[in-house]
């Protein structure tokens, strides 16, 4: 059997099999109805769709910690079944309970992330300090202007 460059078999071609190639999903602002320049300009110049929801989140929450009757014992016992079980975090049945769980579970979410840089900033500054003592206290003293 020739072995040249004309010599194909069809194991030669890609083949992909389904779901098996480059999958990628297009977050930009043009699958969102309205036009594209202005939700470019909210998003940019007004802040991030998280930014928007968070602080509409933190409104109704402050407006049913005036309102709603007994939100305090609504928000200690949403709290306190989603720390029991966080598996059963999607059974919140009124949608304050459901607004009460998705503000914790994105306040955990943050938290664990800053947690995360935190220790990476940590390692990287012991790092630095092994490798170069003066370039560490360098380092140090500027973040102190």
């Amino acid at each position: 059997m020739a072995q040249g460059p004309l010599s194909y078999s069809w194991l030669s071609f890609p083949f992909y099999a389904p779901l098996s190639g480059s999958v990628t999903q297009d977050l930009s602002n043009h699958l969102y109805q309205g036009v594209p320049e202005i939700e470019v300009a909210v998003i940019t110049e007004a802040g991030s769709f998280g930014s928007q929801l968070g602080a509409l989140t933190k409104v109704v929450l402050e407006l049913a910690e005036r309102v709603v009757p007994g939100y305090d014992e609504t928000k200690a016992e949403t709290l306190g079944a989603l720390k029991a079980n966080p598996e059963d975090a999607s059974e919140a049945k009124t949608p304050l309970e459901q607004l009460i769980v998705l503000d914790a579970l994105v306040d955990e979410i943050k938290k664990r992330h800053r947690q995360a840089a935190e220790r990476d900033a940590r390692r990287a500054l012991e790092q630095l300090k092994r490798f170069d003592e003066k370039r560490y206290a360098s380092f140090v003293k500027s973040l102190n202007r």
